[in-house]
């Protein structure tokens, strides 16, 4: 496994990975993915500000992801909200962390002074892993996400 930085070339592999990861209605706030073209766009655009994400490669395959774009309001601007996902079977391995800390620091250097995010209650092993790399909780969104007429709590938690 290795971790690269965002590329085009990718793009197709990304998009399979963000899929996989939706259909799982468990970790994701979309439970389906994205268009080929809708991807496409969001790496140019990632790519063209040179902000943070990067993925990891098994069998030139992406089989996870993360990334940590910078909110666009003047206010916020020092401020990056982080996504990733990790493809089943792949889990529980390290990539995770390694995704993560990669893309912290990436973020650091591109001038981010806080990271914030949110992620199910129930997803327990994210929030270790987020607890793990110094992210705190910092509220509790209640009933904040709703699927198939059940409710679940959403943890919001921050890096500083």
């Amino acid at each position: 496994m290795v971790i690269e930085y965002v590329s085009l070339e990718k793009c197709r592999s990304f998009g399979r990975a963000v899929a996989s990861v939706c259909r799982e209605r468990l970790y994701l706030a979309t439970t389906t993915g994205f268009s080929l073209q809708q991807t496409e766009q969001f790496v140019k655009r990632i790519i063209k500000n040179q902000e943070s994400q990067f993925y990891a490669i098994e069998h030139d395959e992406v089989i996870g992801w993360c990334d940590i774009l910078p909110r666009e309001q003047e206010l916020l601007a020092h401020t990056g909200v982080l996504g990733m996902g990790i493809v089943e079977g792949f889990r529980h391995k390290g990539i995770g962390t390694e995704l993560l800390n990669r893309t912290i620091s990436h973020a650091r250097e591109r001038g981010l002074e806080r990271i914030e995010l949110e992620v199910f209650a129930s997803n327990t092993a994210a929030i270790r892993l987020y607890e793990k790399t110094g992210f705190v909780k910092e509220g509790v969104k209640k009933k904040g996400k709703k699927l198939d007429n059940k409710f679940e709590d959403i943890v919001i938690m921050g890096l500083v």
